[in-house]
């Protein structure tokens, strides 16, 4: 909570931790789907909008992937993705996608320099395929923030 009140001070208006935060945060009534939601929490200093990484997703683009042809790495993220789309019906609603995001996240190791070409090539057959299937939408974090559809988050706990 201190670190969200720093950051909040000094203008910040999002920040992204892992998805095991919430589920510390929230405790027994923490459902699976909960981290595909944005979260406003109160600081002294004004409100963060806190989003939580997909860990699954990001570690395998981190540590997985790069072992993988292009193809085949981006169909299997897109088969991950449904997963998670598919979970967020289940546990919320079909209506529940209108607002919910899947962030993905790298948690700071440079993984590209294991990849091909610096995973041109993955990223490449990533996008296009998200470009390619309506049922998902790129977004910058700054957006969500802004979107106004944040969950309320009383506390955070490290």
């Amino acid at each position: 909570m201190e670190a969200l009140n720093v950051l909040a001070s000094h203008g910040v208006r999002w920040t992204a931790t892992d998805e095991h935060v919430l589920h510390a945060s929230a405790g027994e009534l923490f459902v699976r789907s909960d981290v595909f939601f944005p979260y406003e929490v109160q600081t002294e200093s004004g409100h963060i909008t806190v989003l939580f990484r997909d860990h699954g997703l990001s570690d395998a683009i981190g540590f997985e992937y790069a072992s993988w042809d292009a193809a085949s790495a981006a169909a299997d993220f897109m088969r991950r993705l449904e997963e998670r789309r598919q979970l967020i019906i289940h546990e919320q609603g079909a209506s529940a996608l209108e607002h919910a995001v899947i962030p993905i996240m790298l948690d700071g190791e440079n993984c590209w320099e294991f990849y091909r070409h610096n995973g041109q090539e993955f990223l490449r057959a990533l996008m296009q395929r998200l470009v390619d299937d309506d049922r998902f939408t790129c977004v910058f974090c700054s957006e969500v923030a802004m979107s106004g559809h944040a969950r309320r988050l009383d506390r955070l706990r490290a």
